[in-house]
């Protein structure tokens, strides 16, 4: 294509032209330099280009002679007239005009603009002071694709497999402060938990590593482990980080994992802050009953499983201990069945609380305590003693059954329920019988603890309770 020489306005450029080493060169005065040309027709328009790509559009379209360039809105107009056929106008939005000329060379055009910090002087748009170019997008982990630098370009980037954009976006823009309209990160993904938490709810959220997400169980539910929410994060090695069935799955690849509250323990796990009071609780295998939860001694989650508070009868009968009697409120015997069913699901440890007849307290404490189930006549497996009170239960009841009026079970020549009047582990007969009559002044009668206190003292207040260590 033919190549005409540049023209130029002599009333605005006579003052403006100097003689470098490699030419002339025109130094354009904002100023003064506000006429454009213009021609009555146009090739073509071109919108957000810049000068370069404007010339060599021209360059590379037959016809066109010449081209008007307006800095404020990038817009490149393509001429097909030559320098007979320019003139000026004096429309005050357009900036300058360029008519193009063999070999010419943008880097000769000076300019004499003064420009901030991140600003450079943009030749193409003769003296205006504009932005820095965006740095190149490093991302690791992914590819970044049409990755240019100039202001308004816009960059895809997309993550390597098994990696996610931690925001979900796929492009970002070169701003014209100089920076990315965003910066892509990629983390290595977990993806979503596979298996399900029965009587369970996972929070919304994200599935890259170092993000966490909450299992928590419904409403009156809780974890065997004692809470009832469990967090996972999302590790490096794309796994999540806590282990998503406490319990097995079932067929369908379901955790059985929030279950009901075996214990009085379970039940401080879902309000730490409750009192003691009566809750429903579901030992493993049971179908429920409502327990005396003690919250108030430390640490909280007593199961209470015995209690003698005021004058109570508890000459009962096998079935009567058995299933359990009283008033939780009150004076009661939770029921060795239900006994064994809590002991049987868990390391359950026993507190026995005592108050003699002056009023003094005591404590005795086991670190392991449970019964085996009726078939083996509730036999009671129990030992760790420490407390202020002496122990009471090892020496002499440790490996012994239990016994009533109307099942004697004990070691001795005569019925020790029926002497003693109480159910109790009973061997040859007994250092403590805290089921004995309450408030008897009879030597070796009444709710004793002996190595506490003599034979001939009865108890005011007992309460034993039992919590999993």
């Amino acid at each position: 294509m033919e190549w005409i020489n540049i023209l130029v306005i002599s009333l605005i450029l006579s003052e403006n032209i100097a003689l470098t080493g490699k030419g002339l060169a025109v130094r354009f005065n904002i100023t003064i330099f506000k006429a454009c040309l213009s021609s009555d027709i146009v090739l073509n328009k071109l919108i957000q280009v810049s000068l370069q790509q404007c010339v060599d559009e021209c360059s590379s379209r037959v016809g066109c002679r010449a081209v008007n360039y307006f800095r404020h809105f990038h817009l490149c107009e393509l001429l097909p007239v030559d320098d007979g056929n320019l003139y000026q106008s004096g429309g005050k939005n357009r900036a300058c005009v360029l008519v193009k000329k063999a070999d010419m060379d943008l880097h000769e055009i000076q300019t004499t603009c003064t420009c901030a910090a991140r600003e450079s002087c943009d030749i193409e748009s003769h003296a205006i002071c504009t932005h820095e170019e965006c740095k190149p997008v490093n991302l690791e982990n992914g590819k970044v694709s049409g990755n240019m630098l100039s202001l308004g370009s816009t960059v895809t980037f997309e993550c390597d497999q098994m990696y996610i954009e931690v925001n979900g976006k796929s492009e970002a823009t070169c701003l014209a402060n100089g920076t990315w309209s965003y910066y892509p990160q990629c983390k290595r993904d977990c993806n979503e938990p596979t298996r399900q938490i029965s009587n369970a709810t996972l929070s919304n959220g994200k599935t890259y590593e170092g993000q966490s997400r909450t299992f928590k169980c419904n409403p009156g539910f809780i974890f065997p482990v004692g809470y009832n929410a469990m967090n996972i994060t999302c590790r490096s090695d794309g796994q999540w980080s806590t282990m998503l069935c406490p319990t097995e799955t079932n067929e369908n690849n379901t955790c059985n994992g929030c279950i009901l509250p075996r214990d009085c323990q379970d039940r401080q796990g879902l309000n730490d802050s409750s009192p003691t009071t009566l809750c429903d609780i579901y030992p493993v295998d049971s179908i429920g009953f409502e327990a005396r939860c003690d919250m108030d001694t430390p640490p909280g989650g007593w199961t209470v499983i015995q209690r003698r508070v005021n004058d109570s009868d508890f000459k009962r009968n096998w079935e009567e201990y058995k299933e359990g009697f009283g008033n939780l409120n009150g004076n009661f015997w939770l029921g060795n069945d239900k006994i064994w069913k809590l002991t049987n699901g868990g390391h359950y440890k026993l507190r026995v609380d005592l108050v003699d007849q002056n009023g003094d307290k005591g404590y005795a404490e086991y670190s392991s305590f449970s019964i085996g189930d009726e078939s083996s006549k509730y036999t009671l497996n129990i030992s760790g003693h420490s407390g202020t009170a002496n122990d009471s239960l090892i020496t002499r009841h440790n490996g012994m059954k239990f016994s009533t009026f109307d099942q004697d079970n004990d070691n001795y020549e005569t019925k020790c329920a029926v002497e003693f009047g109480g159910g109790w582990w009973y061997s040859d007969c007994q250092s403590s019988n805290l089921n004995g009559p309450y408030g008897s002044q009879a030597d070796n009668q009444g709710m004793t603890w002996k190595d506490w206190r003599n034979s001939s003292v009865s108890m005011l207040f007992t309460e034993m309770k039992i919590r999993r260590e």
